[in-house]
């Protein structure tokens, strides 16, 4: 399933930064090149430090297994297939990780975390094969440009009457049942 080559990315908050030109050219480039056996991300945030204005009683609730983890999933599932299963766990403090199982045999892992702290925070993503990896580019820091594109990927869906999209609410809530089943699983260890 290559329709990344003809439709664009995410158009959610949640999906801004995967919007971003370079991230879409590489989702591209590694859909069309398929093959993948699996793929890696991570993101350490620092959004818990008493400093940072992410620091909300939501995050601080949901942590980052709601906050992070969805769109590593999504870059992942675009980028690997459908997501069929997850395993996931806890660490300490929000830390998550999650195997992910992809449709066609592949697999992904996920660890995000929101107290990372400063010299920590980061993002990284890559897939690997026996061919090599490809790291996918750092995200922008400037929210700016992908939500501009968002907006107007938007507006030319409401003029078309275009109700569909690759990436839109249906994608969100199947994103969003991976990150229960997570939570599902995460809990019910800690809970013994």
């Amino acid at each position: 399933m290559n329709w990344l080559t003809t439709q664009s990315i995410p158009k959610t908050r949640e999906k801004r930064r995967l919007s971003d030109a370079e991230m879409r050219a590489w989702l591209a480039d590694v859909t069309a090149r398929g093959g993948w056996a699996g793929g890696l991300a991570s993101w350490f945030g620092s959004s818990m430090l008493e400093t940072s204005p992410f620091n909300t009683p939501w995050r601080r609730d949901k942590g980052a297994l709601w906050d992070l983890a969805p769109h590593l999933i999504s870059l992942l599932w675009v980028a690997l297939g459908p997501v069929t299963s997850v395993t996931a766990d806890g660490g300490p403090a929000d830390v998550s990780h999650l195997i992910l199982h992809h449709e066609g045999g592949a697999s992904s892992t996920v660890t995000v975390s929101q107290n990372g702290g400063e010299a920590a925070a980061e993002f990284e993503a890559y897939l690997w094969s026996d061919r090599g990896r490809s790291v996918a580019p750092r995200m922008t820091s400037d929210p700016v440009p992908p939500l501009s594109t968002a907006l107007t990927e938007l507006v030319a869906n409401i003029r078309s009457g275009r109700t569909e999209h690759p990436c839109d609410a249906r994608f969100g809530r199947d994103v969003g049942r991976v990150v229960a089943e997570a939570q599902r699983q995460i809990d019910r260890r800690r809970l013994g």
